[in-house]
């Protein structure tokens, strides 16, 4: 794989890595008070109880119980956009779930999902994770699918500074895919006390996730 190839997945990947939550503005439900989805992303009813969130900029939609979480909208320190889905439920330290989705542009490496470029991109990316989240415990990276398209995904436990939870012990599963010249790198995670109670919540909003392309 070039290093060209290589340098995109890790610029879609570096927003993960941002610890601050500045410049967001609420996307939309729960009691964060109203919505206001920005350019590109809307709000609307899925199934009883729950809404749906879609991004036409980057194509993507997930569903979410909007008794139980608020989404957050911000911009990344590169071209991209980063989503948080927070659960307000929670009073020991919240769960959360955080998105982060970009382009390289026109001109940009293009990749064939679930490709032996894409693929060997995305496990140099989780290589980079490890030395990333020094002072976490990092699993083994693992096929798996995220938003119907190839993917990989791997636990980690320790601290996480990437997700906004005030605690210095978590668990989250990361996930991450790459198709045409877009990627998409996800963090689901809860304090480690309560991660086994709050996976399967956690798991159900990253399975709602559904990539356009996936589709075509």
């Amino acid at each position: 794989m070039g290093r060209a190839a290589r340098g995109l997945v890790r610029t879609l990947a570096g927003a993960l890595l941002i610890a601050g939550l500045a410049a967001i503005v609420i996307a939309c439900g729960g009691t964060g008070g109203g919505e206001d989805p920005g350019d590109g992303a809307s709000g609307s009813t899925a199934a009883a109880g729950e809404k749906t969130y879609t991004n036409a900029d980057y194509g993507f939609s997930l569903t979410y119980d909007p008794q139980r979480f608020d989404i957050f909208e911000e911009i990344g320190e590169a071209s991209g956009l980063i989503v948080v889905i927070a659960d307000s439920s929670q009073t020991d330290g919240p769960s959360a779930i955080k998105i982060s989705v970009g382009s390289s542009g026109p001109g940009g490496t293009v990749y064939e999902p679930g490709s032996t470029e894409a693929m060997a991109g995305l496990q140099a990316q989780f290589g980079g994770f490890k030395e990333d989240f020094a002072e976490a415990d990092f699993g083994e990276p693992e096929e798996c699918t995220l938003g119907g398209l190839p993917a990989l995904c791997a636990y980690i436990g320790g601290a996480i500074p990437a997700l906004p939870i005030d605690d210095p012990q978590l668990t989250a599963r990361i996930y991450g895919t790459v198709w045409a010249d877009k990627g998409m790198f996800v963090l689901a995670g809860a304090p480690s006390p309560i991660f086994g109670e709050m996976d399967p919540v956690l798991q159900e909003v990253v399975d709602s996730i559904v990539i356009e392309a996936a589709a075509d």
